[in-house]
């Protein structure tokens, strides 16, 4: 009769999370795999937040899912709850519940706070409250928004070379700037410098790279699929890679941030 029940629903939900983990072929191969064996796809479900006009967005779908995270337990889709003022209690406790179990899911955000970063890139306060966490993890406008990544950029790896006046242990090459001899520092403050030194220099290389794959994406890597479902592709006359979507985003993304922080809090104390 075109009614879906509760249990069927979710039956249909963990078919889903079974598809995303069949896999055709591995990932990651060679050296990216050696270097982490856990990565997926970067679908990131989102539960709760706040609706476009700013009321809760909880509903009976979100408790669904949650049960599902809970019976499912796979490495993906990632999974989130974003908490607002106006979350009711019955959705953090079941939350917690999953939590307190220790496989790493849901992860928990600020819904308010993810709204006001998104505000603060320039977008409209209806698509900031219909956006949300994605990947691993960034903000974003939900179908709005384009996301041109253009490789990683190893925070830990400028240290390593920091702390070599700028030379890679592992090759012996001189590929960083000489920004001084770390045994003769005399604080802290004096090594801090000197990686802010050599971040500034591999960014400044990032860049002029990403620059130059960003033009190759817009002239000969047209996503087409990707600009029928993206707001405003259609409407520009624009491809995803080209400008088209609502909100356009370039970034270098920084990772390692968790090891730069543990590094140089053990460096310093």
């Amino acid at each position: 009769e075109g009614i879906v029940t509760q249990e069927k629903a979710k039956e249909l939900l963990e078919c889903l999370w079974i598809k995303f983990n069949n896999q055709p072929a591995p990932p990651k191969v060679g050296v990216t795999l050696a270097e982490s064996g856990t990565y997926t796809d970067f679908a990131n479900i989102n539960n709760g937040g706040l609706k476009a006009d700013g009321s809760d967005g909880v509903n009976d779908l979100t408790y669904l899912i949650l049960d599902v995270i809970d019976e499912m337990r796979l490495l993906q889709p990632s999974t989130n709850i974003q908490l607002s003022k106006k979350s009711p209690d019955r959705f953090l406790k079941r939350a917690g519940e999953i939590i307190r179990k220790g496989w790493g899911q849901p992860s928990v955000f600020n819904a308010e706070e993810v709204i006001e970063e998104m505000l603060r890139q320039g977008k409209s306060l209806e698509d900031a409250r219909c956006g949300g966490t994605s990947g691993c993890v960034e903000t974003g406008a939900f179908g709005k928004e384009s996301y041109i990544l253009t490789g990683y950029f190893n925070l830990v790896k400028v240290l390593e070379i920091t702390l070599n006046n700028g030379i890679d242990p592992q090759t012996g090459k001189k590929i960083g700037m000489e920004s001084g001899e770390p045994t003769q520092f005399n604080s802290f403050e004096e090594l801090l410098t000197s990686f802010k030194k050599q971040l500034h220099h591999f960014i400044e290389i990032k860049i002029r790279g990403n620059n130059i794959i960003e033009r190759l994406y817009t002239t000969y890597m047209p996503a087409p699929f990707l600009s029928i479902i993206i707001s405003d592709c259609i409407e520009n006359g624009k491809d995803y890679n080209a400008g088209g979507a609502r909100y356009n985003t370039d970034y270098i993304q920084g990772v390692g941030i968790g090891s730069i922080t543990d590094s140089l809090s053990t460096i310093k104390y």
